[in-house]
Formats: C-alpha cells, structure tokens, sequence
C-alpha cells in the first residue's frame, strides 16, 4: 500500500515555512538573551507561536488523512506499522537535535566565553531527555527551556 499517493500541494512547503518562522523566532530571542544584537521589529520575528499552532494543525491534518485513507483502501488500521513509521520518522531527527544541543551548551558556548546556566546535572539531563522525562527535570530544577 502506498500512502503518499494522494499528495497535497505545497502543503510541505507551508510546513516547512512554519517550521522556519519557529527558528527564526527562537534565533532573535537567543540573541537579546546574550546580549548580541537582534532584529525583532519586525513582525514576522514574532510569529514563531502561531506558527506552531499551524504547523501542529497541519501535521494532525496530514497524519489523519493518512489514517483515512489506510482505512479506506484496507478496510484496516495498523496502528503497530503507524507507530513504526511515525518512531522511524521522528525519533533520529529528535535524538540529533538532542545531541547538538547538549553539545552546543556544554562544550561550545562555553569554548567562546559565554555562561551558561546549567541548572541539572549532565547525566540526569541526559538520562531524563533520551527518556522522554525532560517535564521532570524542568518542574524538580525549574529549568527553562
């Protein structure tokens, strides 16, 4: 069975333009955190919370319609092969952020001179992130992320 089959236009593109307002949200913010100059005049620096909201909408929309047409054509849901697909897609990109993060706040900023406030452990963060557990370790050391 092939589910892409039906594919929406620009539907990936307006994904990816949402996910890009969250970045650049998220990079003007980083910036007046540290003390370097920022750009957030501008409205679409602000955008970065609908932004979610849309792209979130848009991703329940799509893996609904997936759903569906599985439904539709099988008269079946695998939800064993939904969960497969979806921990196939999403968990290597969330364990490669998870990895630059830790590195880019333990060993790099650090490297150019920049404090960083580390309010937990390494092995806990770890262990808590790689564990899906990070709500823990923000509420136990109210950590802000």
């Amino acid at each position: 069975m092939n589910i892409k089959q039906n594919r929406i236009p620009n539907i990936t593109a307006s994904r990816f333009l949402m996910a890009l307002l969250v970045v650049v949200f998220h990079v003007s913010q980083f910036f007046q955190k540290r003390g370097l100059p920022f750009y957030n005049d501008l409205p679409i620096f602000n955008k970065g919370t609908e932004a979610v909201y849309i792209f979130f909408s848009l991703s329940g929309f799509l893996i609904i319609r997936q759903l569906y047409i599985e439904k539709k054509e099988t008269n079946f849901v695998d939800l064993k092969a939904f969960y497969k697909r979806r921990i196939l897609r999403i968990f290597p990109l969330y364990y490669l952020i998870l990895s630059f993060g830790f590195l880019y706040y333990r060993l790099v900023l650090p490297y150019f001179g920049y404090d960083v406030e580390n309010n937990y452990n390494l092995l806990e963060g770890l262990a808590l992130s790689i564990s899906f557990f990070q709500i823990y370790l923000r509420h136990i050391h109210q950590v802000g992320f």
